[in-house]
Parts: structure tokens; sequence; C-alpha cells
């Protein structure tokens, strides 16, 4: 019978998982990579290695944090398994950015730097409300905080 994965770490890149793998399997534990879509990759490691594996990587820090990289676990319901949702807040950046520059194109630059700054200022206020994924398991959507009930 297969043991159970789990995963006990995310990287946005292949090339960054490479230094912890190694430090698992110097330490006798067999490690395996899988691809989450376009959220990066998770560490796994068999169910019975867990706890091992973990106090292995906490000596570890990872170097480079992934700012896509999402939490391994839903805040909801424990799932591992999210998807990221669509960068709305940078959307609205774009949009007010670009309605900024046709302002000042046209010659009102006055407005259209009120609107950049405007823009700069909503947006860094919005930026933590916005809940950046979507777990597959139960619907929620969050970010590092609490979930939303879908």
């Amino acid at each position: 019978m297969r043991e159970r994965l789990v995963a006990v770490r995310r990287y946005l890149w292949r090339e960054l998982a490479a230094g912890d793998e190694e430090l698992l399997a110097a330490d006798g534990i067999a490690t395996y990579l899988k691809q989450q879509g376009n959220t990066g990759i998770e560490l796994m490691v068999a169910e019975r290695d867990v706890g091992r594996a973990k106090r292995l990587l906490e000596s570890a820090p990872q170097l480079v944090e992934g700012w896509r990289a999402p939490p391994l676990e839903c805040p909801n319901c424990r799932s591992s398994d999210a998807d990221s949702r669509p960068p709305y807040v940078l959307m609205a950046f774009a949009i007010g950015f670009t309605c900024s520059a046709v302002l000042i194109a046209v010659g009102y630059r006055a407005g259209g730097a009120a609107l950049t700054v405007l823009t700069v200022v909503v947006l860094f206020f919005l930026w933590p409300l916005v809940p950046r994924w979507q777990c597959r398991g139960c619907g929620a959507t969050y970010a590092a905080s609490r979930p939303k009930r879908p």
C-alpha cells in the first residue's frame, strides 16, 4: 500500500527546492516535488516523515520567499490544494495609471498627477484586503488572514 504524501514547503521555482531536497535526503528522508499548476512547486514527504522534515526545514529557512507562493493550508478546511486568483489589484493599478497617462497626454497634467497619487494611495490600502488564493476543496478565498465563505 502506498503511503500518503504531505507538502512540507512550497517554492516558486524548482531550483529553490534543491537545497531542501538535499538536506532531507542527507537525513534519509525521501522527497518528491509536485507541480501545483501556476502556484509553484510543493516539497512532499511521506506522512511518517513530516515531523522530522519540518524540524530540519526550520533550521534552513527559505532564502527567497515567493510572493505568489500560497500558504500550505487553507485556513478554513486545512486543504493544501489552492489556485491563485487573478491579480485584481494589479489590474486596477494598470487602469488607474493608463487613465493618468491619457489625462497627461491630452493636457490635463494636474488631473493626471492627482489620479496617479489617488491610485497609489487607494491600492496601498486595497492590496492586503483582496484574497489571493481560492481553495479547491471548500471554495474559500483567502490571503494571509481568515477565509471568506463561498
